[in-house]
């Protein structure tokens, strides 16, 4: 890694910046550019809230009915297109969790669109 050699500027971040991009052949950045905002961090949405945790989360698991180590999971998996809604959550225990992995339940998801639930 390579040292930024900070204690040779003022410290200002501007030279700090400039001192930095010089060591890579850089020029330094103009006033502009270094005052334009940064865009904002993204964050995944794929994930369920703590709060939807807490009220969708059933007392066994769909699959076998075991009661320990239970995980809300998703039935259709986001990256398929399930969203994040009550109609697309199911209950499974960590075993369970894991073999289904990023697959889709099909017989929930087959069930839940005939009854007019998420269509993801």
């Amino acid at each position: 890694m390579i040292e930024r050699n900070i204690d040779k500027t003022c410290g200002d971040p501007k030279c700090v910046s400039a001192y930095g991009r010089s060591m890579w052949g850089l020029e330094p950045y103009s006033e502009e550019e270094f005052l334009k905002p940064r865009p904002r961090r993204r964050y995944r949405t794929t994930n369920f809230t703590p709060l939807q945790r807490k009220k969708w989360l059933g007392t066994e698991c769909a699959h076998c009915g075991s009661s320990s180590n239970l995980t809300l999971d998703h039935i259709i998996p986001c990256c398929a297109g399930g969203a994040n809604v009550q109609e697309n959550a199911q209950t499974l225990c960590g075993r369970c969790n894991n073999i289904k992995a990023a697959t889709t339940d099909r017989l929930l998801a087959r069930k839940q669109t005939s009854d007019g639930g998420c269509e993801s």
